[in-house]
């Protein structure tokens, strides 16, 4: 199994990937570029610490507009063209993202998440996976993963939205084989 080094806000700064790819990490992520931040004003591209030394690193973005995530994921790709794969946010809770639709809150709309991750692909010819969380209703997860079939992978957060622990979500995801994640 590799090492992925989640990506936090706040905290997955340069630096700190650097030290955990040291360290073993195999991968990483810089979080929570907004896809319409960095649309309406190219300076915020300045902001986004990726540098080539760094290996297997991704970039994770958010926003609630398949047609700006890749007009985002376009211009991300040509920018830095060193970085190896691009990430939706679909599972973070926090009230600053969600508030606009984005994050978590797109897990109630599996057919808007798989058009974002469509046009995010369509966008750039690195991979493109997908953050979630497990889903308070039965079923919800299970037809998330659907929406997203031909992603590079899904990246589970094994809590739900209101951020309890849900080990129980794992054997429900079983219908989803690997030929159907890639």
């Amino acid at each position: 199994m590799k090492a992925f080094l989640a990506p936090i806000h706040g905290y997955s700064d340069f630096a700190f990937r650097m030290l955990c790819q040291e360290y073993g990490a195999q991968a990483a992520c810089i979080p929570l570029v907004s896809s319409t931040s960095v649309l309406r004003d190219i300076s915020k591209l300045k902001r986004i610490d990726a540098h080539p030394q760094e290996k297997n690193l991704g970039i994770q973005l958010f926003g609630i507009s398949p047609e700006e995530l890749g007009r985002a994921t376009a211009l991300l790709d040509e920018t830095f063209p060193f970085v190896s794969w691009f990430n939706l946010n679909c599972g973070c809770p926090s009230e600053r993202i969600t508030e606009c639709g984005a994050g978590s809150a797109m897990m109630t709309e599996p057919e808007l998440v798989g058009q974002s991750v469509r046009s995010m692909k369509n966008a750039t010819s690195r991979k493109v996976s997908v953050k979630l969380r497990i889903s308070g209703r039965q079923g919800e997860t299970l037809e998330l993963c659907r929406a997203v079939q031909g992603c590079a992978g899904v990246r589970r957060r094994l809590r739900n939205c209101p951020c309890k622990n849900h080990w129980a979500g794992i054997p429900g995801q079983r219908g989803l084989g690997n030929h159907q994640n890639h």
